[in-house]
């Protein structure tokens, strides 16, 4: 599409033999954040409630209508954990026949 760039939200894969589809961008907005079309930002919220996601050729997708609202103030999260505890489990196996029979006779 015409007017499509990396300022107005075009996204070019530069491995060759990859394709990228505008389902895949699209899904980028569900993940880990409370309001699926409102992102926010260390600088801003980005808001894609309006987005569209266009593909341009089978590397290449187009994403038009996200404005980005800027903040006055730039924030930054920090995330952090704490140990709560351990949490393990253990497989174990046995091949041994004269075992595995002696556990048979004592399930009797």
């Amino acid at each position: 599409p015409s007017g499509c760039s990396a300022r107005t939200g075009s996204w070019s894969l530069p491995e060759p033999g990859y394709a990228l589809h505008a389902a895949e961008r699209c899904r980028q907005t569900l993940y880990e954040d409370a309001d699926p079309f409102r992102f926010v930002e260390p600088g801003g919220i980005l808001d894609t409630s309006a987005s569209v996601y266009e593909a341009v050729d089978k590397r290449s997708v187009c994403v038009r209508g996200s404005p980005f609202e800027a903040k006055d103030r730039y924030d930054v999260r920090l995330e952090a954990a704490e140990l709560k505890g351990y949490r393990s489990i253990a497989i174990g196996g046995i091949r041994d026949p004269v075992v595995l029979r002696s556990l048979d006779a004592s399930s009797r």
